[in-house]
Order: structure tokens, then C-alpha cells, then sequence
């Protein structure tokens, strides 16, 4: 049996609080309501109060103020984002703040379902991590949120994860590349307890498990086993070339 999943909802119309609680009820899905906000600035108050680990939140709701308030919070930030919304389409700003899905309102049972299988496995992995302490190894999938999709992949498949704007670049040992919609930052915080991941630059993290060698030119490259180049920073060096060593 899964434990059970702190969560608040966040909207301000109470029809989709209740109509969000009831078909949470109705799947036996293994979530508390610790409480529902119905306003941005109650809303936040009770992140800092209950800690949950998911939030469902009204995109629509009161515009960017909803977006400042997730910018804002340096209490807490170890809970996943479900968007509410009422388009067509989710929208890209939604994966500025990293959510795990987005649901349309009139919810669906079936979509609902199905963001619940992507927010267990999301807390799976972070709880391993935990309780592994310092070496974590990890034998679930990792989520990789694509444009419209999602890529369920093994940390040790990845070789390294590039940056360009606001993507995340996944570059994998059978030489297949799968895009990301979050940026590098999510990554570096979710491998943050992977000590075989190095962000060796800006611009991308470096499984060091498949370093095949390292050269000095050009300020220091990694070349990875499919024969790659990535720079490494001039203040990352000698920590990536300890790393490396270990």
C-alpha cells in the first residue's frame, strides 16, 4: 500500500475543490486534503503551514500572482505543481514552474489517474534518494516531461543533459535525445543526491560514469563515451576532476 500524500488545492472556484476531492474519493487515491485555499495569498500561507507534497493549483487563477507566489516560497519547494485549467491546451508557462501535469476542468477520471501514476512515482524517487543517505541508487524511472508527453527513463541510460533556453536536452547511451520542457535547474535539483551527476557548466550536467577521458584544451573538455565534448568551467574544474577521481 502507498502512503499516504499530503496535498492542498488551490482555486478560486470552490466547484472544482469540490469536484477535485470527490473524484479523488471516488479512485481511493492515497491523498490527504490537509486544507483548500480559494485565494493566492491563503494559498501561500498554508504551503509554509502544511508542507505538502503536491499542490493542485488554478493556473487561471488571479494571473501571475499565483506564479510569484511558487517564485516566492524558499520555505518549502519540495512539492509537486498540478495545474487546473480550463483551455484547450496547457499552456507553455506552465512549465516554468515544473508541474507534473496539467489536468482540464471538467476533470476526467482517467486523466486524473494518470497524473496520480506520474506524482507516485515523482515521490518514489525523491524518497529513495532519502533513505539511500549519501550514495542513492535509484531503480525506478526518472520522468522526463516532453511537449506534450511524457519519457519514463533510467537515470544510468542518461550519458548528459543540455540546456538551450528554457529546454533540457536529454542525450541517452543507445544515442536517442529526448527533449524536456523544464529547464536544467529541475534537473540539478533532482539529481542533487546522484553523486555520479556534475554539472560541469551552465549549460549542462555530466553523468560521470560514462567519462571516457578529460582534456585540457580549450579550458577542459569532458569526452564522454559516445565521443562528445563538453566543456567544463574553469571554477568546476578541479571539484569535476575530484569527482571524477572518487
Amino acid at each position: 500500500m502507498k502512503n499516504t500524500i499530503k496535498a492542498l488545492i488551490i482555486d478560486s472556484d470552490t466547484e472544482n475543490i469540490s469536484a477535485l476531492i470527490k473524484l479523488l474519493q471516488k479512485i481511493n487515491a492515497d491523498i490527504i486534503i490537509a486544507a483548500t485555499a480559494t485565494t493566492v495569498a491563503i494559498g501561500e500561507q498554508l504551503i509554509y503551514q502544511h508542507q505538502p507534497e503536491i499542490v493542485f493549483l488554478s493556473k487561471e487563477m488571479e494571473g501571475e500572482a499565483a506564479i510569484l507566489m511558487l517564485d516566492n516560497n524558499t520555505i518549502h519547494k519540495n512539492y509537486e505543481i498540478v495545474y487546473l485549467f480550463k483551455d484547450n491546451n496547457c499552456s507553455r508557462d506552465c512549465c516554468k514552474h515544473h508541474p507534473l501535469d496539467c489536468l482540464q476542468i471538467p476533470l476526467q477520471e482517467g486523466n486524473v489517474r494518470t497524473a496520480l501514476s506520474s506524482l507516485y512515482c515523482a515521490i518514489e524517487l525523491k524518497s529513495r534518494a532519502l533513505l539511500a543517505g549519501s550514495k542513492p541508487v535509484f531503480n525506478g524511472k526518472i520522468i522526463v516531461h516532453g511537449i506534450g508527453h511524457k519519457h519514463f527513463i533510467l537515470h544510468n541510460d542518461i550519458l548528459y543533459i543540455k540546456s538551450t533556453s528554457s529546454y533540457s536536452h536529454f542525450y541517452l547511451k543507445n544515442d536517442s535525445e529526448i527533449t524536456s520542457c523544464k529547464n536544467l535547474q529541475y534537473y540539478v535539483d533532482l539529481f542533487s543526491l546522484l553523486p555520479c551527476f556534475f554539472k560541469a557548466h551552465k549549460q549542462h550536467i555530466i553523468n560521470l560514469d560514462y567519462v571516457a577521458s578529460y582534456l585540457e584544451e580549450d579550458g577542459g573538455l569532458a569526452v564522454m563515451i559516445n565521443g562528445h565534448k563538453l566543456a567544463v568551467s574553469r571554477r568546476c574544474k578541479d571539484a569535476f576532476l575530484e569527482a571524477i577521481e572518487k
